[in-house]
């Protein structure tokens, strides 16, 4: 197999099955599911970075948040739903900004 360039009509084909898949009601819905679920692992994994680069542990974030530490842990572990609103307080309180990058 050899690594040709894709052409215009190579392009447009992949477009035209990628609209015709989405178009299916239960692959759409499988996507979006699956989208939300990589969103909310990024989120988890950008907040323990931050959380690690400031030194702090999960008792020091509970503490500024005034939650207890197993609240942090199980945001931390994906356990616990959160909020997009609990999350950037969370983020807040680190004093950091919420920038993803994929």
């Amino acid at each position: 197999m050899t690594n040709k360039p894709l052409t215009k009509a190579d392009v447009s084909a992949q477009k035209a099955r990628i609209k015709a898949f989405m178009a299916e009601p239960e692959n759409k819905a499988y996507f979006e599911a699956e989208k939300a679920q990589l969103a909310k692992e990024v989120l988890i994994k950008r907040f323990k970075e931050m959380r690690k680069s400031k030194g702090l542990t999960q008792k020091d974030v509970a503490k500024i948040l005034g939650v207890e530490q197993p609240e942090v842990s199980r945001i931390e572990s994906g356990k616990d739903a959160f909020t997009i609103d609990k999350f950037l307080v969370f983020v807040t309180a680190l004093n950091g900004r919420l920038e993803l990058i994929y």
